[in-house]
């Protein structure tokens, strides 16, 4: 292969790689379960800027699985109720989740970042570094860094 500035080609592609496992994992359908929600825990996630702003965010408890949740679906979530969600083949995160008695799903914003736009994002920048020969280094290097930070999120 040949050499791409200061990263050899295969460099790219194996980012390249990586992000299509990531984007593939989200987009193919998963193993579906059904639980009794236990609790729904509200945090207040409190900003250090000079604003002092705050805000809330929610995570749904159940025997077998804790996961974060929209503002909308914890109001409506009750204690007891059953709650429907399906897990990521390969990384297990929740793609999407529903109360039994809506079939309205949902998916929490940071999970379609992390395995739909963010993956096809740096799928683009990859090809676009392989294209421009070496061009915007740091720029290539940054994406490849938060691709394995991504890759990191989703293991942890």
């Amino acid at each position: 292969m040949t050499q791409q500035g200061n990263q050899p080609s295969w460099v790219y592609i194996l980012f390249i790689v990586i992000s299509l496992v990531i984007l593939v994992d989200y987009l193919i359908p998963g193993q579906e379960h059904t639980a009794a929600i236990e609790r729904v825990k509200t945090e207040v996630q409190n900003h250090s800027s000079a604003s002092g702003e705050s805000h809330n965010s929610y995570r749904l408890y159940t025997q077998e699985i804790d996961f974060s949740v929209s503002d909308e679906f914890a109001r409506n979530a009750k204690k007891g109720e059953e709650v429907h969600y399906e897990l990521s083949v390969l990384f297990q995160e929740v793609n999407a989740y529903s109360l039994s008695e809506t079939n309205n799903s949902e998916t929490y914003s940071l999970r379609q970042f992390s395995g739909l736009i963010f993956p096809l994002f740096a799928i683009a920048a990859m090809i676009l570094g392989m294209r421009n020969k070496g061009k915007y280094g740091i720029l290539f290097f940054i994406v490849q860094a938060l691709v394995i930070g991504n890759l990191a999120f989703l293991f942890g």
